[in-house]
């Protein structure tokens, strides 16, 4: 696999895929039926909020992804470092390395 398709897939499996069923569900989970607290307040904050407000919700949960997947990224290509670490990080699939412009390949990717 070369890094321009692991970006694909993680662009598909995690924005995409993970996008559409945060949507699902936020239009489909009854809050009376959630114990966890701060999900029943997102549920009902969303159910309340208007078609476009909606709409803005699902692009902060998006954009949101896309910015902790580009810091990770970040970190593994070694253009953003972690507090009190000084080695490098290397990420293969099947001895061929991927890391190095991850981040660079994943945000042009989401542009």
């Amino acid at each position: 696999m070369e890094p321009i398709e692991f970006i694909k897939k993680i662009t598909s499996e995690i924005v995409e895929s993970n996008s559409e069923i945060y949507k699902e569900l936020f239009e489909t989970t009854n809050s009376n039926e959630v114990e966890d607290n701060y999900w029943k307040e997102a549920l009902n904050f969303y159910k309340k909020s208007n078609v476009d407000d909606k709409n803005t919700i699902m692009k902060i949960i998006k954009q949101i992804q896309i910015d902790t997947i580009s810091n990770l990224l970040g970190i593994m290509d070694g253009v953003v470092a972690l507090e009190n670490t000084d080695g490098d990080f290397s990420l293969n699939y099947e001895g061929i390395p991927l890391n190095g412009d991850l981040q660079d390949i994943f945000l042009k990717e989401t542009e």
